[in-house]
């Protein structure tokens, strides 16, 4: 008999939307707030107790680096919307590996165990801060042109590369967006100038090569996000 709202980007895409929903979950005309992550940042709800994360494991294999931190960020931030007064609050989470240490260092409120864990695994396999990382997003109409396009830039790259590790050319996460295909590319270093000098001689080497028309090549250093 419970009454519950939805709150994701369909529920609120029409002005008013979003504060109607949260009106009326802190009015308290609603026992179950169901939503995505808009659900767990920076609300202030009173009078919750309870917070259920479902498959929460899955941003935990996002293709990115960070994929652990995000995880542990969205999880606390999660079980920081119960208990915000006087009840104790409880956080639920639903996953398939809870020795993963982002879920078992979110379980403990552990802040700086989480970060020893993270800082060890960013140094063993070089990922900021520990290292820095170039991607290359090479994009083309032409399925034929971005593969070799794809391998001739990685080839340049190696053929350059001192004291680096390239890693592709791999398809990207979405590898077709309005009829473009996508290839990746990364590069980690331990220091930034070499990736800028790397930057540097792969813009020239695609710019003049016949193999790279009607191909665009991006580059990110530090990418925020993976492609």
């Amino acid at each position: 008999e419970a009454k519950t709202l939805r709150m994701d980007s369909d529920t609120t895409g029409r002005k008013g939307q979003y504060e109607r929903i949260l009106n009326t979950f802190t009015s308290g005309n609603a026992d179950i707030l169901i939503g995505t992550q808009m659900v767990a940042k920076g609300h202030d709800f009173s009078n919750v107790a309870l917070v259920g994360a479902v498959a929460a494991d899955m941003s935990l294999y996002f293709n990115d680096f960070r994929s652990a931190e995000r995880t542990f960020q969205l999880l606390s931030q999660a079980g920081g919307r119960a208990g915000r007064r006087k009840e104790a609050g409880e956080l639920v989470i639903q996953t398939y590996d809870p020795t993963h240490y982002s879920i078992e260092m979110t379980r403990q409120h552990n802040y700086e165990g989480f970060y020893e864990n993270e800082l060890a695994y960013r140094s063993l396999l070089c990922y900021p801060p520990k290292g820095h990382i170039l991607a290359i997003l090479i994009v083309s109409k032409n399925l034929e042109k971005v593969d070799m396009a794809a391998i001739l830039c990685c080839g340049a790259a190696r053929e350059q590369a001192e004291h680096m590790n390239i890693i592709g050319p791999a398809n990207a996460t979405i590898f077709k967006i309005n009829d473009y295909f996508r290839k990746v590319i990364y590069i980690k270093a331990q220091k930034k100038e070499e990736l800028a000098e790397m930057k540097e001689f792969l813009e020239g080497y695609t710019r003049y090569s016949q193999y790279f028309q009607q191909v665009n090549v991006y580059y990110d250093v530090d990418p925020m996000n993976g492609y």
